[in-house]
């Protein structure tokens, strides 16, 4: 008999406590990961939104130069929907509506109302009216 023979073939692959310690230490990974990647798609939408509701008001002041009055709704100032913004409608983070104070078509106040998973970021509610005046639940959101 050779001594090659007479020795144990060496283990191959993990042991179970290796590979549960393994998936212990990549959970730990990934959950300190995954909170600061939330944030910055929340930040990531909300930019997104705010560029949509500026790009409203822009329209919205195209349309005051032609007809003399602001649009009454998103339709009238072409927008099919109010989740038009989005590359598709049913991913959405923001649902955009236009409210106007009067009817005589004077002032509108525009707003991104954060929808699904962006419902929990510190911003809340978007807001631009005819004046310019950007607003939301934290100061830095904009």
């Amino acid at each position: 008999m050779s001594l090659r023979s007479a020795r144990p073939a060496a283990p191959r692959g993990w042991t179970l406590p290796e590979l549960l310690l393994a998936t212990l230490v990549a959970a730990i990974i990934a959950s300190c990961a995954l909170a600061p990647l939330r944030h910055a798609v929340q930040h990531a939408r909300r930019v997104a939104a705010g560029a949509a509701l500026l790009q409203l008001s822009l329209q919205q002041e195209h349309h005051r130069a032609v007809h003399g009055r602001y649009a009454a709704d998103l339709i009238e100032l072409g927008w099919r929907h109010a989740r038009a913004a989005c590359a598709a409608p049913a991913a959405c983070a923001y649902e955009l509506r236009l409210h106007g104070a009067h009817a005589d078509g004077d002032d509108y106040e525009l707003l991104a109302l954060p929808l699904g998973g962006q419902a929990d970021d510190r911003c809340g509610v978007l807001r631009v009216d005819h004046l310019g005046r950007r607003g939301a639940a934290a100061p830095d959101c904009w």
